[in-house]
């Protein structure tokens, strides 16, 4: 599934791409109609690569045209940020799908429970994953690195809660889960975000 690839912009330059205020960007940011994060005591905005500061963008360029909300449509988005949550973490810790690693992958196939799997040994099968769930036991030494990306696989795991097909009955319970898939989706990119510029930085 290919992944749109966001760069950070400031709340001023977010404001020459909309051709409005700092300040609308900022409310906006507040309100979850723009994606983004507060680092510190200043915003940043995410904004897909192929937009440019050459020319005032309309705002249907940055805020993605909103769909009609369905229980099946929320579902899809939260699998999509479930696959890039997933990405983003295997890559940041190193992870990797063999014997004896720790990495995050689906608990099984068409679920959008995510969980810590390691590599075990079996009598009849040569290697297959083994689900640890969310929390990884006190002992495993992998479990400092780890440490921010359960933060965000703990957000995931509430909204998934959330989407409960009951749950997503409730009126006005799709508007805030949009908000919030928003913000944990500004979340995952502020992580991939810095963890790129830590490498950078590194090498």
């Amino acid at each position: 599934m290919p992944q749109t690839t966001m760069r950070l912009l400031s709340v001023v330059d977010a404001a020459t791409v909309l051709g409005i205020a700092p300040r609308t960007v900022r409310r906006w940011l507040q309100d979850g109609q723009l994606v983004g994060r507060k680092m510190g005591t200043s915003w940043v905005v995410f904004c897909p690569v192929e937009h440019t500061l050459s020319a005032p963008q309309t705002v249907g360029t940055i805020l993605p045209q909103r769909a009609q909300l369905t229980p099946t449509t929320m579902r899809q988005r939260l699998r999509q940020l479930g696959h890039r949550l997933m990405t983003v973490g295997n890559a940041a810790v190193g992870a990797h799908r063999a014997r004896g690693e720790v990495f995050l992958t689906w608990r099984r196939p068409g679920h959008l429970q995510i969980t810590f799997a390691m590599g075990r040994a079996s009598p009849t099968q040569r290697w297959v994953p083994r689900a640890l769930g969310i929390d990884l036991p006190f002992w495993l030494k992998e479990r400092q690195r780890w440490r921010q990306v359960q933060r965000l696989l703990r957000q995931y795991e509430q909204l998934r809660l959330w989407c409960h097909p009951r749950l997503l009955r409730i009126p006005q319970i799709l508007d805030v889960l949009e908000a919030e898939l928003c913000r944990l989706h500004a979340a995952v990119e502020a992580y991939a975000a810095h963890e790129m510029a830590q490498s950078v930085h590194q090498t």
